[in-house]
C-alpha cells in the first residue's frame, strides 16, 4: 500500500502561486544566478517548508526505476557507487532515461537534466555536451558533491530517498 501525506503550504500563497513563482525563479536563474536570487529562494524555502520539502510517508515500493533507465546502470555505478539506486531514480524522474531530453522551459539537458546556463560555464562545456551520457553522469556527481541531492526536485519531493 502506498501512503503519501503532504503538509499544506503556508497560507500566504496557494500551491499554484508557488508553482508559478518557482517556474519564474528557474527562468531567471537560468539567465543569471545571483546572490539576490539565492536569497529569494532561501526566503521562500523558509516561509514555505512544506512546499519545498513536503513531509512524506512513502512505501519502499514507490521507489521505482523505469526499465528504460536500466540501460544506464553500469555507467551510473562507475560514478555513483553506493548511491547508484538514488541516482537512477533521479534519472528516471528527470529524463526517463532519455539522454537527449531537454526541458522546454529551461536550459536543463540530458539524463540528470543539468541546468546548462548554470553548470556548462562552470565546468567549461557547451550546452550540447550535456547530452553526452557519460559527461552528464560525471557532472551530475560533481554537482551532487557541491549541492547534495537537493539539486534535484524529485529528491526534494521525496521521490528518491
Amino acid at each position: 500500500m502506498l501512503v503519501v501525506l503532504f503538509a499544506l503550504p503556508a497560507s500566504a500563497h496557494t500551491r499554484g502561486e508557488l508553482d508559478e513563482w518557482r517556474a519564474d525563479w528557474v527562468a531567471r536563474a537560468d539567465e543569471s544566478l545571483s546572490p539576490d536570487l539565492m536569497e529569494e529562494w532561501d526566503d521562500m524555502r523558509e516561509r514555505h517548508p512544506s512546499y519545498f520539502a513536503p513531509q512524506l510517508v512513502i512505501s519502499r515500493d514507490a521507489f521505482v526505476i523505469r526499465h528504460d533507465v536500466e540501460q544506464w546502470r553500469e555507467l551510473v555505478s562507475v560514478y555513483w557507487g553506493e548511491d547508484t539506486e538514488q541516482a537512477l531514480c533521479i534519472i528516471s524522474h528527470e529524463s526517463g532515461g532519455n539522454a537527449n531530453a531537454k526541458n522546454p522551459k529551461s536550459s536543463a539537458r540530458g539524463l540528470f537534466q543539468i541546468l546548462g546556463s548554470l553548470w556548462a560555464p562552470h565546468f567549461g562545456v557547451s550546452y550540447e555536451a550535456l547530452y553526452d551520457p557519460e559527461l552528464n553522469v560525471c557532472l551530475a556527481r560533481e554537482i551532487y558533491l557541491v549541492q547534495g541531492w537537493g539539486a534535484w526536485s524529485p529528491y526534494n519531493r521525496g521521490l528518491c530517498h
